[in-house]
């Protein structure tokens, strides 16, 4: 794809979070890894939703004009979906890579923000939800 349409303008990912509310409300206190069919559920679920803010009727980054993505399952049996996206060169801004946390210090909206990533979107192993030995093998 690169070849034929040049470099993508944003690479996604979304990782499935047992910490979610409406997963705990599903699933209860079983861990994910118990229920996976529930959690895998919610998880494309709320990946269609998302879908949508992306390349739907909302396009939060501007005008999608191709996209591609792979779903894959982790270690710990969780979905996890990278995507690629292109954008209508009108959205486009040159040479702008970001791969950070929201800054807290700004305002309000990017404290919540900052927490509600950390606390939904950065994962960590604990022994309860993964199925990694001691060294990480």
């Amino acid at each position: 794809m690169v070849q034929d349409i040049g470099m993508p303008h944003y690479f996604v990912t979304l990782t499935a979070n047992d910490s979610w509310p409406e997963v705990k409300e599903a699933i209860g206190s079983m861990p994910t890894i118990m229920r996976l069919v529930e959690s895998t559920q919610y998880f494309f679920h709320r990946f269609s939703l998302i879908k949508e803010l992306l390349y739907g009727r909302r396009n939060v980054f501007g005008k999608v004009t191709d996209h591609w993505y792979r779903i894959q399952f982790r270690n710990r049996g969780a979905p996890h979906v990278y995507m690629l996206l292109w954008l209508a060169p009108e959205d486009t801004e040159k040479d702008v890579v970001v791969a950070t946390l929201p800054r807290s210090e700004l305002d309000h909206e990017g404290k919540e923000l900052r927490e509600l990533v950390l606390r939904l979107q950065i994962h960590t192993c604990l022994a309860s939800r993964c199925k990694r030995g001691p060294k990480g093998v």
